[in-house]
């Protein structure tokens, strides 16, 4: 089974990833053309076009579509095979190791993404929040370091929307930190990822925990859930301000996106399989989950109309027999991950991803639905239980 240790849970893992490009996310469009269409790629022998608009507006029963659609690209989509990269975590463990000098290590047999049995050693010290280990799977990369403050980060700062104390809306993801630029963070992420030997690209998404809106969403609470001031940090300052960095990976102009376990299904930034913190003294924790490399390219002749996208959308929600509605502002266009094979070589192929909302009374919930963009048929993404 694979591991994630969600951010500033942070009670003993961090994971860790490479990376190649400095990319800045971008939600918008891949194309810019005054009509809102681009044209799907065609086969060697017949041109096959398919007309994909940026904006889209349909409504049929209880179903409604009205918002962007979104991809990175849409020439040259491809069906591939994938396996986990492989990291070299010996090119960072001896500079962190001496770094950190006093530490205990930990050694367990765990199986890798081949089912294969592989020992894993874990560097610990307790005392000052050092976590260092690599493995079981390829890609997998974990590292923190000095935890006095994870804690009150965790309090204060709350990133998974699925909670009714969520947060993370509250900090800007534009605006720079005096002690340095989110771009400059990025980069030091950047320079990790290589040193571990990452040749992907990624585009990412960076929060900036300044301490005053931390000192202003800090929240604890007793074993009963009631509110405990006593538990709150003394004070919060400028030396308390971080980034949080959240990384997904983009192949050849598509966003990646695979279903981590059942718990973490939706495509979000809570589910990056990348993220970091960085201060004033560089990167303090760092979370590698799963990232991929690909091969056995197989050309795709053409997507399907977004009509029919829409269509499956629809008859899923309105054969339920209730009173919800249903409105989608966001589809995006991502490569799909099928993690079901058990060894190590995994299925790739490009999806629409339909986000919004369902609306049932007085309640709100977020919803995703997962269409393959190859048939317009609904899929389920596999997952792994906890």
């Amino acid at each position: 089974m694979k591991k994630k240790i969600v951010f500033l849970i942070l009670s003993c893992s961090m994971l860790f990833v490479g990376c190649a490009n400095n990319m800045p996310i971008d939600n918008s469009p891949a194309s810019d053309m005054d009509d809102g269409h681009s044209n799907m790629q065609s086969n060697d022998s017949t041109a096959v076009t398919v007309t994909i608009p940026t904006k889209y507006q349909n409504i049929d029963g209880k179903v409604t579509f009205d918002g962007e659609i979104s991809y990175g690209s849409l020439d040259n989509l491809c069906c591939y095979s994938a396996s986990l990269q492989k990291i070299d975590a010996s090119l960072v463990e001896e500079d962190l190791l001496k770094e950190e000098k006093e530490y205990d290590s930990y050694s367990d047999t765990f199986d890798d993404e081949y089912g294969n049995s592989i020992d894993c050693t874990s560097y610990i010290n307790v005392y000052d929040g050092f976590y260092l280990s690599s493995g079981p799977v390829s890609s997998n990369f974990s590292y923190s370091r000095g935890n006095s403050n994870f804690s009150y980060y965790a309090a204060a700062f709350r990133i998974e929307k699925k909670f009714d104390d969520y947060n993370a809306d509250k900090f800007s993801t534009q605006e720079d930190l005096p002690f340095e630029s989110r771009q400059e963070a990025y980069s030091q992420i950047g320079d990790f990822l290589k040193a571990l030997g990452f040749d992907s690209d990624f585009e990412y998404v960076s929060y900036s925990l300044d301490h005053s809106t931390l000192q202003n969403e800090e929240v604890h609470y007793d074993m009963n859930g009631n509110i405990d001031p006593s538990e709150n940090k003394d004070q919060w300052t400028q030396e308390d301000d971080c980034y949080y960095v959240a990384l997904r990976q983009i192949f050849n102009g598509v966003p990646i996106y695979y279903p981590y376990v059942s718990t973490f299904v939706n495509e979000d930034v809570e589910n990056y399989p990348i993220n970091a913190m960085v201060n004033e003294n560089g990167i303090f924790s760092l979370n590698i989950d799963q990232v991929f490399e690909f091969a056995d390219e197989e050309k795709i002749d053409s997507v399907v109309e977004f009509d029919t996208v829409f269509d499956a959308v629809s008859d899923k929600f309105n054969d339920i027999l209730d009173d919800s509605t249903y409105v989608f502002d966001l589809a995006e266009l991502v490569y799909y991950v099928d993690l079901s094979s058990n060894n190590g070589i995994y299925e790739v192929y490009p999806v629409w991803i339909i986000k919004g909302n369902e609306t049932s009374g007085d309640s709100e919930t977020e919803i995703q639905v997962f269409v393959d963009a190859r048939t317009g048929d609904e899929i389920i993404p596999w997952t792994q239980e906890l």
